[in-house]
């Protein structure tokens, strides 16, 4: 019966089919080898259980994959510059 629903084309047979080449991530195509050579930063916004929203400051290394996330109390970008100084260097 798969080879018959292979040779008609219904969505079975065409779902059996081998996977054709796998698309690479984009993005950098080799990883730093070291700490501190390239970071990612981010903000990002937290709701409580209350529903108050909190900012967040989201650090990560991306040669040795080390995160950290800080709480700001705003996303001002003076905010922003001073608690990555603090707390990342």
């Amino acid at each position: 019966h798969m080879f018959l629903a292979k040779w008609l084309k219904f969505p079975i047979g065409i779902a059996c089919a081998a996977p054709g080449r796998i698309p690479r991530a984009s993005g950098v195509a080799s990883r730093p080898s070291g700490f501190n050579i390239v970071l990612a930063v981010d903000l990002k916004f937290v709701p409580d259980v209350v529903g108050n929203t909190h900012v967040f400051l989201n650090i990560l290394d991306i040669g040795t994959r080390f995160s950290q996330m800080i709480w700001i109390p705003d996303k001002a970008s003076f905010t922003v510059a001073m608690n990555l100084m603090k707390g990342w260097f």
